[in-house]
């Protein structure tokens, strides 16, 4: 606990309000103060936890280790958490409406640019079974989106903004990601084994060898599941 609130403090100081900021370390900044205010109170049982314990202890004369850390310790840490949360909680009310205004427009631009994203993957997602593994999966930058869609969320919480309606299609696109990832995965291991017996010299080919490669390359393809198997992945090869 006191190696994550010594944590929380640093990023407390160092999270970004001021208008000079990009608009998405203000988003960042201000959703890391609202997970921290609503963290402040599991921390204090946390610790009340401790110091019950750590009485028990004392009264039963345990003895203690040279690593252990006194509990007033912790609660100090606590304590300079809180005075830090306060003061950036007081910073960023005091910019409410150039806060509210920023993370308005931030998320239209998001919007904009999420729309841009589910276009290029519709157009350029891994279907076609003649691309090979190693090509099949370029980065979308989709998760990037989906995490910044979530921060935005917990940021016009913070700023007291109200919602509007979000759309499920990045989430999708992800599902879809997965699903084709899996698929070019489990492809991967019989297109190299099925490319190195094409790359085979003439010269240096036992039949009988080449016979029993593929042979036990088709077995292990026939054991992949149905779900694999119905992609162009998989009856390309």
């Amino acid at each position: 606990a006191y190696l994550k609130m010594e944590d929380a403090k640093q990023r407390l100081e160092s999270a970004s309000l001021e208008s000079s900021s990009g608009t998405e370390n203000i988003v960042m900044g201000v959703t890391f103060i609202q997970e921290m205010k609503n963290q402040i109170e599991p921390w204090a049982e946390d610790i009340a936890g401790l110091e019950s314990s750590e009485r028990l202890l004392k009264r039963q004369r345990h003895h203690f280790r040279g690593e252990w850390m006194e509990t007033t310790v912790v609660k100090g840490q606590f304590e300079l958490v809180q005075q830090v949360l306060a003061r950036r909680t007081q910073t960023m009310e005091q910019q409410f409406p150039l806060l509210q205004a920023r993370v308005s427009a931030e998320e239209k631009a998001a919007s904009k640019r999420a729309n841009e994203l589910i276009a290029a993957w519709g157009s350029e997602k891994p279907l076609r079974g003649n691309m090979s593994p190693s090509e099949a999966l370029p980065e979308f930058n989709l998760k990037k989106a989906s995490k910044h869609q979530e921060n935005l969320v917990k940021a016009k919480d913070a700023l007291g903004l109200e919602h509007t309606a979000q759309s499920n299609a990045i989430t999708e696109c992800l599902e879809e990601v997965a699903d084709l990832k899996e698929v070019w995965e489990a492809v991967m291991k019989p297109y190299d084994e099925l490319r190195d017996i094409k790359e085979m010299l003439w010269s240096g080919v036992v039949m009988r060898k080449v016979r029993r490669n593929l042979d036990d390359l088709l077995a292990e393809m026939r054991s992949l599941p149905n779900r694999i198997r119905q992609y162009d992945a998989f009856t390309h090869l």
